[in-house]
């Protein structure tokens, strides 16, 4: 077991939700107030969002948060689908949709996809936009796959261990899955943990069993017990019961 004695992994606390509608009011409320912390303590926030059906309600009930400054946050994403943000595929165009869109308009979404290059071309680019956004982010939200992946970090990826790395100095990185047409790019695991909190959602059977096997000191290779093993950041997992 993951041993969460003082000088051990890093504090994890889990809550349990209803529903995936009661997921997104309870994620939405608590990262409304850390952007709203963010803005108090150095007048800006940020923030970095997996674009997944999921979190649909949860990017509706953060649209809907009373008094944060919108024209105050930056929002990035985890990882991303190397195609241009009309495709429905792309995870900018579902942010734009469901979150940076009505009031929250003044927000700024920093996307992670770059015309006429690829993954690996652009990483540098995103490594320089991301050191400008306000550090560390004040939240980072990401959903647990029914393979333990988180953002664009997959079992099997070329690359995997480096990226999971707390050490490597590389922020974004292509993410490739050998049977996917699509490329992607991801934030690596140090750049994840560059923040004042984690929220890990667990919503699917599978999301469960990765999630139980990770505590369980499962595959070294999973991205989510890298996650949760690591010291530095506190996590607060949700997962829905219902």
């Amino acid at each position: 077991q993951l041993d969460r004695r003082a000088g051990a992994p890093v504090s994890i606390e889990e809550r349990d939700v209803s529903s995936v509608g009661a997921l997104g009011v309870a994620l939405a409320e608590a990262v409304a107030a850390d952007l709203r912390s963010g803005i108090v303590r150095r007048s800006a926030a940020s923030l970095a969002i997996s674009p997944r059906p999921t979190l649909l309600a949860f990017c509706v009930a953060l649209r809907a948060q009373p008094e944060v400054d919108w024209s105050r946050v930056q929002i990035t994403l985890t990882d991303e689908c190397w195609v241009a943000p009309g495709s429905e595929r792309s995870g900018e165009h579902f942010l734009r949709q469901h979150l940076v869109r009505d009031d929250v308009l003044d927000a700024r979404l920093l996307g992670l996809w770059r015309r006429d290059r690829t993954p690996i071309e652009a990483a540098p680019e995103i490594a320089e936009f991301l050191s400008r956004m306000p550090r560390p982010l004040d939240a980072v939200v990401l959903e647990v796959g029914d393979e333990g992946e988180i953002a664009g970090l997959i079992p099997g990826i070329p690359g995997l261990d480096a990226m999971l790395n707390p050490n490597w100095s590389v922020p974004a990185a292509p993410s490739r899955v050998p049977d996917e047409a699509v490329e992607r790019v991801t934030l690596t695991l140090r750049a994840l943990l560059d923040s004042h909190r984690v929220y890990l959602v667990v919503a699917s059977a599978g999301a469960h069993r990765a999630y139980a096997d990770a505590l369980a000191s499962g595959p070294a290779r999973s991205p989510v017990r890298a996650l949760l093993a690591q010291r530095r950041t506190p996590i607060v997992v949700l997962t829905v019961t219902g």
